[in-house]
């Protein structure tokens, strides 16, 4: 009896702790001409913070003057000088989440009824999240220069440019999937 109560609670947090940690690995991959150039992290877009560079595989094994004379290293200097500013949905799926595990040792009425607004809630954030940074040029519009303005060549390259989401994001969303339609359906089940 204590089993079939409680494990609906672990699954439910242990889910929201899941997502959590999903922030903090590669959630979008900034690429220009299918070869990535950067990467952001989940906790970069709930925090803010510079995308980080990745190392084309033309560039392995030179060195660094190398590179800079092959004037090759502009796309990672053009992401790099960017500064992602904080973005308010990410953050917030990372509040519900936190709320979802301290949920847990809520009675069982109100832990069903707020993982299911914390996971429903926290998949309609992370849609638009994935909405509203689905181009480069969205995240430089909302990005603030931290070296130097966009000359005009640079603007000319950015239609290169595509992002990515990778598997983190995915996963967590997969995961307040599951939440939810395991929430809701033990909501159903009390009811008949």
């Amino acid at each position: 009896m204590f089993l079939t109560k409680s494990l609906p609670r672990l699954f439910s947090s242990s889910g929201f702790l899941l997502v959590v940690l999903c922030f903090f690995f590669n959630f979008m991959t900034i690429s220009c001409n299918h070869e990535p150039v950067a990467t952001i992290t989940g906790w970069s877009l709930v925090k803010g913070g510079k995308p980080q560079a990745v190392v084309p595989k033309w560039a392995e094994g030179l060195s660094n003057e190398d590179i800079k004379e092959l004037g090759q290293n502009g796309n990672a200097a053009l992401t790099q000088s960017r500064r992602i500013p904080m973005q308010p949905a990410a953050a917030a799926v990372v509040l519900l989440c936190v709320l979802g595990i301290g949920m847990s040792w809520a009675p069982e009425k109100i832990t069903l009824y707020g993982n299911s607004i914390a996971s429903g809630l926290s998949i309609i954030l992370l849609v638009m999240l994935r909405y509203f940074l689905s181009d480069f040029d969205t995240i430089l519009n909302t990005a603030t220069v931290d070296l130097n303005p966009l000359s005009k060549e640079d603007l000319q390259f950015i239609r290169l440019f595509s992002i990515d989401w990778n598997w983190p994001y995915w996963l967590a969303l997969g995961i307040l999937l599951v939440i939810f339609g395991n929430t809701g359906y033990q909501l159903l089940r009390k009811r008949s």
